[in-house]
């Protein structure tokens, strides 16, 4: 939700300069629940868009192995 907040005040220029040394990322599902946000908050567009944010699918591989 932080990317909804900053977007929303029109502040994702402060949100990128806080983290100007960082690797940039989100999964896929944030991006889509920005989008689908966007139909009524038309602005949330504006976090899909960003260059300095990379998206990201990620994989869970979860084993179900036990040992004893």
């Amino acid at each position: 939700m932080l990317l909804a907040h900053f977007t929303l005040a029109d502040r994702l220029d402060v949100l990128q300069d806080l983290l100007l040394k960082a690797d940039c990322w989100t999964t896929q599902v944030v991006i889509e629940e920005l989008r689908s946000g966007a139909r009524t908050r038309p602005e949330l567009v504006a976090a899909c868009e960003v260059d300095w944010l990379a998206a990201t699918l990620v994989i869970l591989h979860i084993d179900h192995t036990r040992t004893t």
